[in-house]
């Protein structure tokens, strides 16, 4: 058992009332060379939230639930939401009480309150107040950039993230006004500071085409290349369609066909063909049905 264990161990046993640091020493039998260890012990058990000083430097464990992790959502206009696994409801977190998390972020919140009404809404909510950022979930952001002549600032696509990020005018990498950007976050935001961030790629204007996408890929790091391996077995694939297939599908390449897909569309699945037939009337095909 480390010394750690030995400490927890130790304020967790049936018979311990809290006490003080050099009381705790006593019992523990710390050699007094070895106190200022103890101290920083105590100190990392406190930043972890395992135990708690009260009013009277007196040190007992943390109640359970009083401290829960979870992930934060935060919405544009300050406020937001912690999930916490295995509570039906999300935990509710003021704007005064988010810590500068970012929608995303792993959490360590406490309970401020239960069953406290929500501002704006008649719902009851259990509320908290971050009091730790466990884990950044972000590194980057896609937005819209903006040229400010001596610094620029870019609002993220994601508007949950609430507040535009800084940026200097060293980092702006190439970015114009109205650019779509990629932007690598250099320094997270702290209270009444946005957080910071360098131009690492530039999409492309707002408005130009397929920029939305390029967007969407780069915020949700999607896949948008093939491996290798793939592409190497397409190149093997003819262009001619083997008789063979054609036995089996419907074929109608030779009439006219209407669609509301683009010209760069690959699967035409809403695609049709009207003709007349011998009757004088109309026959509708669909692409989707083959029929």
């Amino acid at each position: 058992m480390d010394r750690e264990e030995k400490i927890l161990s130790f304020m967790n046993s049936e018979g311990y009332v809290p006490m003080k640091a050099k009381d705790m020493a006593v019992v523990l039998d710390v050699p007094k060379d070895e106190y200022g260890v103890f101290i920083e012990l105590l100190d990392k058990l406190v930043a972890e939230y395992k135990i708690q000083m009260n009013r009277k430097s007196k040190y007992r464990m943390v109640e359970e639930d009083q401290y829960l992790t979870g992930v934060f959502r935060g919405h544009e206009r300050g406020f937001g939401f912690v999930t916490v696994e295995g509570k039906d409801e999300d935990i509710y977190i003021s704007a005064n009480r988010t810590k500068n998390a970012m929608s995303g972020d792993k959490v360590l919140i406490e309970l401020v309150g239960a069953d406290t009404i929500r501002p704006h809404s008649k719902d009851h909510r259990q509320e908290g107040n971050i009091v730790r950022i466990i884990k950044r979930e972000k590194d980057t952001v896609v937005g819209l950039f903006i040229d400010n002549k001596n610094f620029g600032f870019v609002t993220p696509d994601d508007k949950k993230i609430g507040a535009d990020i800084f940026i200097p005018k060293k980092e702006f990498g190439g970015a114009k006004t109205n650019t779509k950007v990629v932007v690598k976050i250099t320094k997270y935001p702290e209270e009444g500071k946005n957080a910071e961030g360098k131009v690492i790629e530039v999409l492309g204007r707002i408005n130009e085409a397929g920029v939305d996408v390029l967007s969407l890929i780069r915020e949700y790091n999607l896949p948008y290349e093939f491996p290798e391996s793939v592409l190497e077995e397409a190149k093997k694939i003819g262009e001619e369609i083997p008789q063979a297939d054609l036995s089996s599908r419907l074929d109608l390449r030779n009439k006219e066909i209407f669609t509301i897909d683009g010209e760069d569309a690959k699967d035409l699945d809403d695609a049709i063909c009207l003709e007349k037939t011998k009757e004088g009337t109309y026959l509708l095909r669909s692409a989707h049905s083959g029929r």
